[in-house]
């Protein structure tokens, strides 16, 4: 485990069976659908992977989020505070194409009141498949921090914070899937 912040923290090989994972993303998807970042500005084609039919990938994904989410809860001493989502729209996974950054943003926003969904992501889990490929190092502007993630590593950080992937991917594959955590309906502020 690596602290990058009191709040931003790193793990490096994460699961003892990744290359049976790796293999099964790779081998038991459907067609990846073309896909553009949530600006709608294109920046790189995003293709994705709806991982929530249950199997392998799906549970071994699901186990993952789990665990780490848990160690991060422990580390900062937060209970009862956040829950993961559990339902279909749970995560994706993505596979970022030559051309791909994303301009610094926040995954946490305030809902307007008059939303129908009222879940606020608290915090933002990244669990990195790939690390063959130049460009795109994820970075916090705010406190300095730019790294490449390792392949088979975690990363968890507050949705509020600012963080960016730049420059933009030159070559190869950068495969992740990204989930949150949610604070419970008691804690939204």
């Amino acid at each position: 485990m690596k602290k990058l912040t009191n709040d931003i923290i790193y793990w490096e090989d994460v699961f003892p069976h990744f290359d049976r994972l790796l293999y099964s993303i790779r081998n038991e998807k459907p067609d990846w659908e073309d896909y553009l970042n949530h600006s709608k500005v294109k920046t790189g084609q995003k293709k994705s992977y709806n991982a929530n039919e249950k199997n392998y990938v799906y549970e071994t994904l699901k186990e993952i989020d789990k665990k780490y989410f848990e160690h991060y809860c422990k580390e900062l001493s937060l209970k009862n505070l956040f829950h993961i989502r559990q339902d279909d729209s749970y995560f994706e996974i993505k596979n970022m194409e030559i051309g791909y950054r994303i301009d610094a943003h926040v995954d946490y926003f305030v809902m307007s009141a008059f939303s129908e969904d009222k879940m606020y992501p608290a915090l933002t889990m990244i669990y990195y498949l790939t690390d063959q490929y130049e460009g795109a190092e994820i970075g916090f502007p705010e406190f300095n921090i730019r790294f490449k993630p390792k392949s088979n590593s975690f990363l968890i950080f507050p949705s509020k914070y600012l963080h960016e992937v730049e420059p933009a991917q030159i070559s190869g594959e950068r495969m992740f899937c990204q989930t949150f955590a949610y604070f419970n309906e008691d804690t939204n502020a």
